[in-house]
């Protein structure tokens, strides 16, 4: 019998150490995700775009629904999509960024500049917005859900003097993002 109880308390012994193992290993899993979690928050609120992307193993991604906005755009030959995100999202600091974008069930891969932030040129106190300029398109998509992938960080949120020098650095924005863009060419 002293046998038996002995084998049986070594197994149970055994069976406790193993489940100790599982729960340090599963607490460190746990402790690691937020970690990371952290980190990729704060590189996303500084500027380190892609390290977050990296992290994240994809790019960071917003989904929502396409808006009226101010229609300033398309005067000034920056036509842009204003989307309403569909959740709480974080976003990234405030700035331009190369991103792609697809359009409800379509899986066309559009490519774009995203401005995130507050139209300083034209507001001196404005709401956050997101606006996507997708080169060589032109259809109108209000009411569209749409999934935008943010790529690179282009620049920080700039207040300009005019519209003659936010064109030209739209202008840049959009050819540095097709250059960064380039392996989603149609």
């Amino acid at each position: 019998m002293l046998k038996k109880w002995s084998s049986f308390r070594k197994k149970v012994s055994s069976y406790y150490q193993e489940q100790d193992k599982k729960g340090v290993a599963i607490l460190y899993l746990i402790l690691r995700s937020l970690v990371i979690i952290c980190l990729i928050r704060e590189l996303l609120l500084s500027d380190q775009l892609e390290e977050a992307n990296k992290l994240l193993g994809r790019e960071y991604e917003i989904n929502g629904v396409v808006v009226q906005g101010e229609k300033r755009g398309r005067t000034i030959g920056f036509r842009t999509a204003n989307i309403e995100p569909s959740g709480p999202y974080l976003l990234p600091s405030l700035g331009v960024y190369a991103v792609t974008m697809t359009i409800g069930t379509d899986d066309t891969i559009y490519r774009g500049v995203a401005s995130i932030g507050k139209k300083p040129t034209f507001h001196d106190d404005y709401k956050v917005t997101i606006e996507v300029h997708l080169i060589d398109f032109d259809r109108t998509i209000y009411g569209e859900e749409v999934s935008v992938y943010l790529h690179n960080f282009l620049r920080g949120e700039k207040k300009f003097d005019g519209l003659d020098d936010l064109i030209e650095a739209m202008t840049k924005d959009k050819e540095n993002a097709v250059k960064l863009l380039e392996k989603y060419n149609e």
